[in-house]
């Protein structure tokens, strides 16, 4: 029975890791997400990042996340204890044949006593091996709380909104660098346009000295004619 335990409690450690790689696996940044990021300008990304709803799935995102890695910490160490209590029952029924064939009463009393340090020692790893599974247990239906209320977030924004909120939440957290460069990549566009701006007022200038220096030329040829007539 008490290997029959184990192996139960081995599934479903193996069980809470798929499910963790799974989720791993869901979250990691794809080329359709790159392709979105790189579509929005530095005010959307800002604007979406600043809207409460936004807010509100991020934060339940990253709570589920440490919920899930606290949570699969703690079936581990559970199973840390239930075997050393499932080794402990073992030595318990060696010490109990022992006790049983103690041919003296001081020998029977000392074997007894080790028996009640012992079961004390079982009684111990097996409730701190249920605590650290209820706790798992309680930060799992948090997760399963929290995943309810983003996905009402995302169904309540429109398709491309949704996919949006997804995409930053998770460039932001798994490829900082990926978000920094969108940023930047606008940036640059929106400076290239200034730089362009700024460029205008010096063709105008060209234009104003070409316009000034065509005004001279034609006064001095006004002025030339003008001495011509008078000496004739």
């Amino acid at each position: 029975t008490n290997t029959e335990n184990t192996n139960t409690e081995n599934t479903n450690t193996e069980n809470t890791n798929t499910n963790r790689v799974n989720s791993t696996g869901a979250d990691a940044v794809s080329e359709e997400d790159k392709t979105i990021l790189m579509n929005l300008s530095p005010f959307e990304i800002t604007a979406i990042k600043e809207s409460e709803e936004f807010k509100e799935y991020a934060t339940l995102k990253q709570e589920n996340r440490r919920l899930v890695k606290e949570a699969e910490v703690e079936y581990a160490e559970a199973e840390i204890y239930e075997q050393e209590a499932t080794d402990q029952k073992q030595l318990e029924l060696s010490l109990n044949a022992l006790a049983a064939g103690a041919t003296t009463d001081e020998d029977k009393a000392k074997k007894t006593a080790q028996l009640e340090k012992l079961r004390a020692m079982i009684a111990e790893n097996e409730t701190k091996s249920q605590e650290l599974k209820q706790s798992a247990v309680t930060k799992e239906e948090t997760v399963e709380s929290n995943t309810q209320k983003t996905d009402a977030i995302l169904i309540s924004a429109d398709e491309d909104e949704a996919k949006k909120y997804s995409t930053i939440e998770k460039v932001e957290t798994f490829d900082a660098d990926l978000l920094a460069e969108a940023m930047s990549r606008t940036n640059v566009e929106n400076n290239e346009n200034t730089l362009a701006t700024n460029e205008q007022p010096e063709n105008n200038t060209e234009n104003t000295n070409t316009e000034n220096t065509n005004t001279e030329n034609t006064n001095t040829e006004n002025t030339n004619t003008e001495n011509t007539n008078t000496e004739n």
